[in-house]
Parts: structure tokens; C-alpha cells; sequence
């Protein structure tokens, strides 16, 4: 046999070994391919059909327009729990039925009894105010940004509670023109507010997760106002909200006391301008300047400055006479108004 005869056989031979292992190579390979999570073509269609039912099937609610009350978020409460938890009343569903509120629950029933009680001679009818607050029921639960772990019943009840107790509240604290004078005698007569309750009465019904809708709130007010025999003119709640909350801010506001050096009042007009979707936005909405905003000159980065380094180079800090509220401030020739 010649020599070349024998080198195609040697290369015929070479040829079909590499045959041979890229069949067998094959096989295992199609062989691991069907072991569970391997990725072959047969599961990259099961899992993509999976997505796809599981899409086709699952009910998510889609975004809501109307949220406006938020649980603050877990990292902020990891510095300091306490500060964004209501200290003695509950407002709301978020913390309905804490164990430690329980005293003040007590006297949102007292309160309620005191102004449905069927025994009073000019008592506020009660079944108009219940079919209220179950026809907002539903539009007041989709308010609240978080699941709402309570019945639709339950949620109702919560709603006329809570809400006769703010009513009733402010009302009592406005015929005593006790929203600023907090030397009034305020345990006299029907009073179930002891003067130490107020600073956090007010703290606690401004807290981002102690809200209820403002217009819950509203229909309640216009409710047991039009049942009132009453004859006296009563301010609206925004009017006596702001009233209520005015401490906070040390300014003064018609109706509660003479106006004081240069404190200026907020009369029914200004009122009526203040929009919220509860009260801390409302309170929000009654602290914004009203000042007028300057042109901003291009971009610029702020750093907000202390009053010491604001001195420091010759600033000086002076206060302002005309200002309405306390975001009211005005730089200019040096001098710093608020």
C-alpha cells in the first residue's frame, strides 16, 4: 500500500472519531438540557408563558389620584419612633385601636354621647350623619396610601368618632375663646379638655398618619350645623382648624384675642384661600409665603446659611412688620426680614 493510500486513511479514521464525539457530545448535552433549570428551549417557553398568565391573571390596583395620606417611611422612624406616633388620640385608621390611646377613646364616646343623646332636648339626629358616612366610605378608604385594616363597617364607625370628637372639640374650645388664651377655665361646665391635653392635641392632629379627609370632616360639620338650634354664626372648620393650630405658630388670628404688637390676623378672606386635603396640608397651605418669587438668575446652588455665618458677614437680621406668615422672608440692602 503506498504512502498516500495510507495518510487518507489515517485521515478518514481522524475524521469519523471527531464524528463520533461531537455525537456524543450532543447527547449529553441534549441530556443536561432536560435536567430542571437548564436552559433549554422547551423551559424558556414554559417560563415565558408562565409571566404571561400570571400577568393575564393578577389583579393589581393601578395607581390612585386621590391618596393624600402616607405611613411615614420605615427608615425615617428608625431615628426616632415616638416622633411621628400620636402621643394621646388616635385620628384615622393607621393607629385606630392602639392599647395606649385607649383613655382618649373613652372621651371621643363622651364626647359623641353628648351630642346625639336622644335624651337632650336639641340633640343632632343621628341616621342622616350615619348614611353620610357610609356613602364617603369608599371614597375615603382610597385616601389612604396603605392597606386599611379595617372592616367597611368598622371603617364608617371609625369615620363618625373620630370626627364628632374634632368637631365637637373645636367648637367647645371656640365658644370658650380658649384657641390661644390657654388661661381660660376650660374644666368648668361641660368641658371634657383638661388644659394639659391641648399642646398635644394640637401636635398629635397635625401628624402625617393621625389624618382623616378633610371633606369626611366637612360633610360631618355642615351635618350637625344645620341640626343645631343654635342662632350664633358659626366660622367653618377650616376657619377653626387654623384657629386650633395658630399656637403652634405663635400668630394670632381674628377672633381669639386683641391683636398683640405686630402680629397680624388672619381674617375670612385669607381663610378662604387656604386649600388642604386634611390638616396638615391645610396647615401647610396656611404657613406658605406669600410673598412674591424673584426670577431665578440661571442655575444656581443653594446652601441654606446659619445666622451666625449670616452675621458673621455683616447681615443683619431684623424683624418685619408687614409679613403674613412665618415663610415670609425678604433680603435686601443687607438686611435679612422675617
Amino acid at each position: 500500500m503506498g504512502s498516500g493510500n495510507l495518510t487518507r486513511l489515517l485521515l478518514q479514521k481522524i475524521l469519523c472519531s471527531r464524528r463520533k464525539l461531537q455525537s456524543v457530545a450532543i447527547r449529553i448535552a441534549h441530556v443536561d438540557d432536560i435536567r430542571p433549570g437548564a436552559p433549554h428551549a422547551i423551559h424558556t417557553l414554559n417560563w415565558c408563558a408562565s409571566v404571561k398568565e400570571k400577568l393575564k391573571n393578577d389583579e393589581i390596583p393601578g395607581e390612585r389620584d386621590c391618596v393624600c395620606i402616607y405611613k411615614v417611611p420605615p427608615n425615617m422612624g428608625l431615628v426616632k419612633k415616638k416622633a411621628y406616633e400620636p402621643s394621646i388620640v388616635s385620628i384615622g385608621p393607621y393607629h385606630h385601636g392602639e392599647p395606649r390611646l385607649q383613655a382618649m377613646d373613652e372621651l371621643k364616646w363622651r364626647y359623641f354621647h353628648r351630642l346625639f343623646n336622644p335624651k337632650q332636648q336639641h340633640g343632632v339626629e343621628l341616621e342622616p350623619v350615619m348614611e353620610a358616612m357610609e356613602k364617603l366610605e369608599e371614597k375615603a378608604q382610597s385616601c389612604y396610601s396603605d392597606e386599611v385594616k379595617l372592616s367597611k363597617g368598622q371603617f364608617a364607625k371609625m369615620m363618625l368618632i373620630d370626627g364628632c370628637f374634632i368637631i365637637e372639640l373645636f367648637k367647645e374650645l371656640n365658644q370658650k375663646q380658649n384657641f390661644t388664651q390657654e388661661k381660660l377655665d376650660i374644666d368648668k361646665e361641660r368641658s371634657l379638655i383638661k388644659r394639659w391635653m391641648l399642646p398635644t392635641l394640637r401636635r398629635d392632629l397635625i401628624m402625617l398618619e393621625n389624618q382623616l379627609p378633610l371633606f369626611v370632616l366637612c360633610e360631618l360639620f355642615q351635618l350637625i350645623t344645620n341640626s343645631s338650634s343654635s342662632t350664633k354664626a358659626t366660622p367653618s372648620l377650616q376657619d377653626l382648624a387654623l384657629r386650633f393650630f395658630n399656637p403652634l405658630l405663635q400668630r394670632n388670628h381674628s377672633g381669639t384675642q386683641e391683636n398683640q404688637g405686630n402680629q397680624p390676623n388672619l381674617d375670612e378672606s385669607t381663610v378662604k384661600g387656604f386649600e388642604g386635603k386634611h390638616f396638615l396640608d391645610l396647615f401647610r397651605s396656611s404657613i406658605l409665603p406669600n410673598l412674591p418669587e424673584k426670577d431665578a438668575r440661571g442655575k444656581q446652588t443653594h446652601m441654606m446659611r446659619s445666622i451666625s455665618e449670616l452675621k458673621e458677614v455683616g447681615v443683619k437680621i431684623t424683624t418685619a412688620k408687614n409679613h403674613q406668615k412665618p415663610l415670609d422672608i425678604s433680603f435686601g440692602k443687607r438686611k435679612l426680614k422675617m
